[in-house]
């Protein structure tokens, strides 16, 4: 299957309570095949975002992605292993600004996964393919962190004790773990390059 040729991009929300907490992006552009031809595997650039909240902050410390084929007249099919995203020392959310965090999640292939996604890719086409990401994030609310470098004429934020690291350290000190966050599925629809015609070769 060629993949990398994306038709548009593909956005998810990151909910905790019923409120919007941040958003995961995927640019079908960025889907691609890794691997060898024995050892195949798609990888996917997840954009992750966290919203501004002066109140409290907000601390992404992993998110466990699934990878499934959508079938017109069947339920979804599970390919490849969970992937899973880590960010030991928590990605946190900022005072006033959107704070954003690139990852990737790798799935690798068995050959018969192979041979299914190729059939499915086979079945879409001259259409995209649609490809469905399933997240299961791990958030935690964070005492207080000093994750970024400051800028100019900015104040410390509220309740950061003083510390000897540099900020783009990123220093925080995570709390209470959440039980209930969720994001919802996006489905990915990943074009293909069409193949170059012999008359359009020859006119070079």
């Amino acid at each position: 299957m060629g993949v990398g040729f994306g038709v548009r991009m593909a956005e998810s929300s990151l909910i905790l309570g019923g409120h919007l907490v941040g958003n995961l992006l995927v640019v079908p552009d960025d889907v691609r095949g890794i691997g060898t031809p024995l050892s195949p595997a798609l990888a996917f650039s997840i954009d992750a975002s966290l919203t501004p909240h002066a109140e409290f902050t907000v601390a992404l410390q992993a998110l466990t992605v699934t990878l499934w084929l959508p079938m017109a007249s069947a339920d979804p099919v599970q390919v490849a292993s969970a992937a899973r995203v880590e960010w030991p020392g928590g990605f946190c959310s900022h005072e006033t600004g959107v704070a954003r965090q690139r990852a990737e999640a790798r799935f690798p292939l068995t050959e018969g996964e192979g041979r299914l996604l190729e059939l499915h890719a086979g079945r879409m086409l001259p259409n995209a393919v649609p490809l469905e990401l399933r997240f299961e994030p791990r958030l935690s609310w964070a005492l207080w962190s000093a994750n970024e470098i400051p800028r100019p004429g900015e104040k410390p934020r509220t309740g950061t004790p003083p510390h000897s690291f540099p900020n783009d350290y990123g220093v925080a000190k995570l709390h209470a773990e959440f039980h209930s966050p969720e994001a919802r599925p996006l489905t990915v629809q990943v074009g293909r390059e069409a193949p170059e015609s012999p008359h359009q070769g020859a006119k070079r």
